[in-house]
């Protein structure tokens, strides 16, 4: 029970760490005004993150995902008996390497939307020095919005098909 347990909640992290970085994406590119209802938790997120969650749920059993899992699931107790207790110590060394993995992945994903974020305001912000009396930063957040999404646009399949392949390298090799 335990060890279903535990599988689980390392999977689970890896949606987490999707949500995360979905979120820091919105952010990045301006679209994070008004939250919505999350899919895996029961606080409001952005839309940009809800459509990464959701996409990447709807991967995971698109690409028989679920079946890695269960396969893994009933092999676990091949190997180990449902009354073994697991070593805590280890559990815990398991779940730190899986956030490390997780969160480097995400990061990877978010990368070129932290990239824009960071490029862009610097051009708004010469752009504003330049022309004090004219508020840049207002007028600009349409087009910075406009050129975050038509970016998320051409990376999105990408970026999920990147998060479905870590995800089944991680569910193939296991904990």
């Amino acid at each position: 029970m335990l060890i279903g347990a535990s599988l689980g909640v390392i999977a689970h992290v890896y949606l987490w760490a999707l949500q995360f970085m979905a979120t820091i994406i919105a952010m990045s590119i301006g679209y994070s005004g008004q939250p919505g209802h999350s899919v895996i938790d029961s606080m409001p997120e952005t839309q940009i993150a809800h459509l990464f969650v959701l996409a990447a749920v709807m991967l995971f059993f698109a690409s028989d995902l679920h079946m890695v899992t269960i396969r893994g699931l009933l092999a676990s107790y091949d190997v180990v008996s449902p009354s073994f207790i697991p070593n805590p110590e280890a559990a815990l060394i398991d779940y730190r390497d899986v956030l490390s993995r997780a969160f480097l992945t995400t990061l990877s994903i978010a990368a070129p939307f932290i990239t824009y974020a960071i490029l862009i305001n610097i051009g708004i912000g010469l752009v504003n020095k330049l022309t004090p009396t004219i508020p840049v930063y207002f007028i600009s957040l349409p087009f910075v919005v406009a050129g975050g999404i038509f970016l998320l646009y051409f990376l999105i399949p990408e970026l999920l098909h990147f998060f479905s392949l870590e995800l089944q390298d991680w569910l193939n090799r296991g904990p």
